[in-house]
């Protein structure tokens, strides 16, 4: 190893160490350079919150601004429907009930409105809706299916499956039915005490009516084919007439199966002990009570 020069000892006329440093062997100076800015990694972390907020607010961004113009642009605006109707909903009410909405936004409108509009048909009992964008609405009625007719003080109605009244008969619009049916319905008949006691619900009423009418048809579906009437005589008290028997049965609702089969059972000594009986009487558990003419039995 050689010996340090003078000037390796000393340093030259322009360096930059403290008295007595020695620069490096070839006599140059290597300049201190200070970092500028953020430090790398920091720089590197707000990179990537500004990447995320970019993303967010595409995410946000496109879609509110796609949902804005498909409210405003007239490319949406209703003006086509296509109405499919039934029998007895007229296709020109339903376009009539409607015409309020052509020429409205087709993506923001409500179905739930439109569902209830229609709703104040009597025959309708459901709607099957779906927009077709851009400009087209399909209109599909559900007509509400009548399974007995209402006889009551007031007139004759249509009832559906519920038990609900649909509307009032138009005798020359019904087709010719079975004898002692209206139009091949059922017919229940409304005879609440003194025409309906304060509290009397109808549509209950009616309801148990068609449930008992179904029981019958478990216990013996000829007997309940052959059902044409249902006499509502109360809140539970209900009097069947089939053709299959020679007697009507008076029942209280609820009770219809289970009452039924036990006289079934008991059908033969039944008739040995009263041969005509004007009336069965199914009310009272574990007994029948058997009218004939004014004369009352019982058997059980």
């Amino acid at each position: 190893m050689r010996a340090p020069t003078e000037l390796h000892r000393r340093g030259g006329p322009d360096r930059t160490g403290p008295p007595g440093w020695a620069g490096p062997a070839d006599g140059r100076v290597l300049a201190f350079r200070r970092r500028s800015g953020l430090p790398v990694r920091r720089r590197r972390r707000l990179l990537g919150l500004l990447r995320q907020l970019a993303v967010a607010l595409a995410l946000v961004g496109i879609p509110a601004a796609a949902l804005g113009w498909s409210a405003t642009s007239p490319r949406f605006a209703l003006a086509r429907m296509d109405v499919e109707t039934t029998e007895r909903v007229n296709r020109a009410w339903v376009e009539e009930r409607l015409a309020h909405l052509r020429g409205r936004n087709l993506v923001w409108m409500s179905m739930r409105k439109v569902e209830r509009t229609l709703a104040e048909h009597p025959w309708i009992g459901g709607v099957e809706l779906s927009k077709s964008l851009p400009d087209r609405l399909r209109v599909a009625v559900v007509e509400r299916r009548p399974v007995a007719v209402l006889e009551a003080a007031e007139g004759r109605f249509h009832v559906d499956e519920e038990g609900r009244v649909i509307a009032p008969v138009d005798a020359a619009g019904e087709p010719p039915g079975e004898a002692g049916r209206a139009g091949g319905r059922l017919v229940l008949k409304e005879s609440p005490p003194d025409g309906g006691a304060p509290g009397w619900e109808r549509e209950p009423a009616l309801r148990r009516a068609l449930e008992a009418a179904t029981a019958l048809s478990r216990v013996d579906p000829g007997w309940g084919g052959a059902l044409s009437e249902v006499e509502i005589l109360g809140e539970e008290d209900l009097v069947l007439r089939t053709r299959e028997l020679p007697f009507p049965l008076l029942v209280e609702a609820g009770a219809v199966e289970q009452r039924v089969r036990a006289m079934v059972e008991m059908l033969p000594e039944l008739l040995a002990r009263v041969p005509e009986p004007a009336r069965v009487d199914l009310r009272f558990e574990n007994r029948m009570v058997i009218r004939r003419g004014e004369v009352y039995g019982q058997t059980g």
